[in-house]
């Protein structure tokens, strides 16, 4: 176009609606050509057409009106009869799009209404909610995370293993003790069996390689070496406790990895920010901790007194039911993690009276010894029985996450949730690889972040732009 003949300045309201014009009977024709052409020839649309209710003119510019039964109102002009828009169509999408922006992404009911003061779009509330689910800045805010079916137990938790073969582990602490007038931290490492939910604590005095170490050692002593150790992420403790990511360091980590490795335990980490994953530990965390603050109030025992009270919680907590507990006395006790650990359940100390004999042993012969061991042998394998008819049973019905929704695919933007910072404040990150299940479900991904690839877990994941848009 010659430099003479071109516009310049800023485009005028009138240029702006004839523009808007323009698009909307370029919309009406490809989607209501036949009633269009009907009534510019001064004939009424077809009785099978979808606009007969509306009663629709043409006004003086061309564009498609509704007629309506509102002539006689003292609305405006362009809300007695609002220029008809059809459903599906981007011009439409547009025109929504940038209503919702001007209405403060208004919601659906106060967009609609905007809308109406000078559109009718057919099909409106779906088309409205469609711009809506749509709309990245409404997404950041309102999104909800991806959710996948409950996953099948894992075998560790349902076949016969020896106790302790398949361990989980987790830390709690710090706790408070006194020495004189020093006072200490104390940290306690939970070890619990995947299968008979068996639990055994050991405190340590701080949070270094050395020292859980040691503590592991102590464990095995006692319980047997594990084949396999689960954990926590020891990353995600600094989310937990300012002490904590002070003394967890990768090398601490390294250390222990190695050693473990040379003793051929495998060591295995749940997702990051997925602690559900480790809740066989986790439900058992809160029992103790809940024990020790009932049972410690305010007080500061002394580190002996301390570590007596962590035995006995322990004993408490391996002598809890694992099955219902019976009402007729005939029936058989209740089944406990003490029935596979001691052959027997918990009792207390028993109370010894003066009149009582001293209790001297019975010399008891070969023989006799093999009898009472076949007895034990046999009294186990009732009791894994019992395990596998009364507890495993149990655990089949799901408590929630019954089906899964929409799956996560390759490319997918995501918002990354955070425990304890504001949704505004969560990073988009785009998922780079899956990780699905046995099931074939996925419930783990590769998330690339500015700067930084991380695995997370579905669940805290919101889906912003999908890969295939």
């Amino acid at each position: 176009m010659p430099k003479p003949d071109r516009l310049v300045g800023c485009v005028t309201p009138l240029e702006i609606q004839d523009a808007e014009n323009y698009w909307i009977r370029k919309a009406q024709h490809e989607s209501f050509s036949t009633e269009i052409y009907q009534l510019s020839n001064g004939r009424s649309i077809a009785a099978n057409s979808r606009l007969q209710r509306f009663d629709p003119f043409l006004d003086e510019d061309g564009i498609l009106r509704i007629g309506g039964r509102l002539q006689n109102s003292d609305l405006p002009e362009p809300t007695k009869h609002p220029i008809l828009l059809p459903d599906k169509h981007p011009t439409t999408t547009a025109i929504i799009r940038r209503c919702h922006l001007r209405q403060l992404h208004g919601g659906c009911e106060c967009t609609l209404a905007t809308l109406r003061q000078r559109y009718w779009i057919l099909k409106g509330r779906r088309e409205v909610k469609k711009v809506i689910h749509a709309c990245p800045s409404c997404k950041r805010i309102e999104s909800r995370p991806f959710v996948a079916k409950m996953a099948p137990l894992p075998s560790d938790r349902t076949r016969v293993t020896r106790p302790f073969e398949n361990t989980g582990l987790d830390i709690a602490g710090p706790f408070f003790t006194r020495q004189g007038k020093k006072v200490n931290k104390n940290y306690i490492c939970l070890f619990t069996c995947m299968s008979t939910r068996a639990v055994h604590l050991e405190v340590v005095s701080e949070m270094t390689a050395s020292r859980l170490l040691q503590a592991l050692r102590r464990f095995i002593a006692r319980r047997g070496k594990p084949h396999i150790l689960q954990s926590d992420n020891f990353k995600s403790f600094k989310q937990l406790d300012k002490d904590l990511s002070q003394l967890v360091s990768t090398e601490m980590i390294d250390n222990i990895a190695r050693e473990l490795t040379s003793h051929r335990i495998q060591w295995n980490f749940i997702t990051e920010r997925a602690p559900w994953m480790g809740g066989y530990w986790e439900r058992l965390i809160r029992s103790m901790k809940t024990s020790l603050k009932k049972v410690l109030q305010n007080s500061m025992l002394e580190d002996e007194e301390f570590r007596t009270i962590i035995s006995e919680v322990e004993a408490r907590m391996n002598s809890r039911p694992l099955t219902y507990n019976p009402d007729n006395p005939n029936d058989p006790e209740v089944l406990t993690p003490y029935h596979f650990l001691t052959g027997t359940h918990y009792t207390d100390i028993p109370e010894v009276t003066k009149d009582e004999d001293e209790w001297v042993p019975k010399i008891q012969s070969t023989s006799h010894l093999m009898k009472n061991w076949n007895l034990r042998q046999r009294l186990i394998a009732q009791w894994w029985k019992r395990w596998k008819a009364e507890y495993v049973t149990n655990l089949n019905v799901r408590q929630k996450w019954y089906n899964s929704g929409n799956a996560p695919n390759i490319g997918d933007i995501v918002l990354v949730g955070e425990n304890n910072v504001p949704r505004r404040n969560w990073k988009l990150g785009k998922i780079v690889q899956l990780y699905p299940g046995q099931d074939g479900i996925v419930r783990t991904v590769k998330v690339q972040l500015a700067g930084s690839i991380v695995n997370r877990p579905i669940s805290k994941l919101h889906l912003i732009e999908p890969a295939n848009v």
